[in-house]
């Protein structure tokens, strides 16, 4: 009932109007109706890259939970869980106040709908972000609901504002989110397809400027609502939720 209430609100948002030039983006010389996005410059590098995900494709359809173990470089074993969605967020700063930087064997292990035990193992590097000069600079950008493609302007923002702020050898990572409403399988894979397209526009971009060795960090998080942008307890909180969050890490 939450979730439709939602729905039928979900597209009400914060209108602000303006004619101040200097809040308001140009095209061709002449003034447009749009505001310039805001741009963040962070210092607290402890903001970026906290959460380890792991994700367990169809756990929602078909696992009952399942945990992970992460067997840390000194040998010490965290638990996590159980988990019931798709992905499990897990508190980068948690793992390593218990254990220490370096490279963890993950067991990923459960049981199914059907009463099967479940395993999967693979190995996992967990070091805390180094950012050169502790400055990261953030950009979000908001999406259409139920819609991939990055919106026309916000395609000519990357392009004219975003990608000449990225230097040779940077990293960026961008995350994709949705509002709550839908199925969690569905809002994972278009969370993710968003993050997709403002990487390729962004790649593209950096190919004609010349921008060589940027490494790109690609995250689709749904609606998970420890990863949202905003809260979703309000509709204006949904709709502003269906966006694409962009770090710039020089």
């Amino acid at each position: 009932q939450d979730h439709a209430q939602l729905r039928r609100a979900g597209d009400r948002r914060v209108q602000i109007t303006s004619r101040d030039p200097e809040l308001l983006m140009t095209a061709d010389r002449q003034w447009s109706g749009s505001f310039k996005p805001v741009k963040f410059s962070r210092s607290d590098e402890g903001e970026f890259d906290r959460h380890v995900i792991f994700t367990l494709t169809d756990a929602a359809q078909h696992m009952e939970y399942w945990y992970v173990d992460l067997t840390g470089p000194d040998g010490k074993v965290l638990e996590f869980g159980p988990f019931h969605a798709d992905q499990g967020t897990v508190l980068g700063e948690e793992v390593l106040q218990q254990s220490r930087p370096g490279r963890y064997h993950a067991r990923m292990h459960g049981l199914s709908k059907e009463g099967l035990e479940f395993e999967r193992e693979a190995e996992v590097d967990i070091h805390p972000l180094d950012v050169q000069d502790n400055h990261v600079f953030r950009f979000s950008m908001m999406y259409d609901f139920g819609r991939s493609e990055t919106p026309a302007g916000y395609q000519t923002y990357l392009v004219e504002n975003v990608a000449p702020m990225v230097p040779n050898n940077a990293t960026v990572v961008v995350h994709g989110h949705t509002d709550i409403t839908g199925n969690p399988d569905y809002n994972h894979n278009l969370s993710l397809q968003r993050a997709r397209d403002a990487r390729t526009v962004i790649q593209g971009a950096l190919d004609v400027l010349g921008v060589r060795g940027v490494y790109f960090e690609v995250h689709g998080y749904g609606g998970m609502p420890e990863l949202s942008p905003f809260p979703n307890e309000f509709p204006e909180e949904a709709a502003y939720n269906r966006a694409v969050v962009i770090d710039i890490i020089p």
